[in-house]
């Protein structure tokens, strides 16, 4: 009987870890990615709550972000300057994109043909690719080890 009971409890809590895992993340819109760009630090902690918790953002970690898990964003600042981009989670999706799952093809039959452009990241001998779009007041800069995207890519969104 104690080993049905702790078979029972593993997979009660497998399920639970599982859906939770799978648990869909508020979605925002690119009106609201655009008007993040024109707030203040304490602005957006007014409009999304202080849910929030510092985390590590941009190239190498080097700047503390305002990271929304419920969201999937990640809101990066240096010093006293303003918003300089969001960095979007995996499981971030807009426009019926998610950088992670979809390659450069997918992404572009969504948002239409757009240049892959060869770039870095730290140093010039880890080659990445991007594909931008300007949409509203925001660049979306999806990113990639891989020439034709795919899984491991991910957004950053900048002010246009």
């Amino acid at each position: 009987m104690k080993k049905i009971l702790a078979c029972a409890l593993v997979i009660t809590l497998l399920c639970g870890i599982c859906v939770s895992a799978g648990a869909a993340l508020k979605p925002v819109t690119a009106d609201e990615i655009d008007s993040f760009f024109a707030m203040s630090r304490d602005e957006i902690i007014a409009a999304l709550g202080a849910d929030y918790e510092w985390a590590p953002t941009g190239a190498e970690g080097w700047l503390e972000g305002m990271e929304y898990k419920e969201l999937g964003l990640t809101f990066g600042y240096f010093e006293d300057e303003g918003l300089l981009f969001i960095d979007c989670s995996p499981d971030f999706e807009i426009f019926g994109v998610q950088a992670s799952t979809m390659s450069f093809a997918q992404i572009m039959e969504i948002l239409g043909e757009a240049e892959i452009m060869d770039t870095w990241i730290e140093t010039p001998d880890h080659p990445a690719y991007t594909l931008e779009y300007e949409i509203g007041g925001s660049i979306y800069q999806f990113i990639s080890f891989e020439p034709d995207g795919g899984d491991g890519s991910w957004l950053y969104i900048s002010r246009a």
